[in-house]
C-alpha cells in the first residue's frame, strides 16, 4: 500500500485484481472505520468531509509538577470516597452532599 493523503483521514491506494482501489482509513479519531473506493476523486471527496466533521485535537498546556501531583492527590481522594458507585451513577447533587460531610477548609 502506498499512501497518498498523510494527513488525518490517510487515503492509501493498493491494486486489488489487477484494478487500482482506494482506502479512506478513518480509524483512531473517533470515527473508527474504513471505506473503500474504486475513484480517487470520490476517495478524496469523502476524506475531506470526514476531516470536516471530526474535530481537531488540540493540545494542553503541560502542567507544573506541583499541579499535576495536587491533580493526581486529588483523583485518587475522590477514587476512595466514591469507591462503590459506577462513573454512570454520579451527579452533582451525590458529589456535593459527599463534599459537604467533610471536615476541609
Amino acid at each position: 500500500m502506498k499512501t497518498i493523503r498523510k494527513s488525518f483521514p490517510k487515503i492509501r491506494t493498493y491494486i486489488r485484481r489487477r484494478k487500482r482501489r482506494f482506502e479512506v482509513d478513518a480509524r483512531g479519531n473517533g470515527v473508527g472505520r474504513r471505506f473503500y473506493f474504486t475513484n480517487r476523486t470520490t476517495a478524496f471527496t469523502k476524506a475531506k468531509e470526514i476531516a470536516a466533521l471530526v474535530q481537531p485535537r488540540t493540545e494542553a498546556a503541560p502542567l507544573r509538577p506541583r499541579s499535576f501531583s495536587s491533580l493526581v492527590f486529588a483523583a485518587r481522594r475522590f477514587r476512595d470516597i466514591f469507591t462503590d458507585l459506577a462513573l454512570q451513577t454520579l451527579n452533582r447533587e451525590r458529589v456535593e452532599a459527599v463534599f459537604s460531610k467533610q471536615k476541609w477548609s
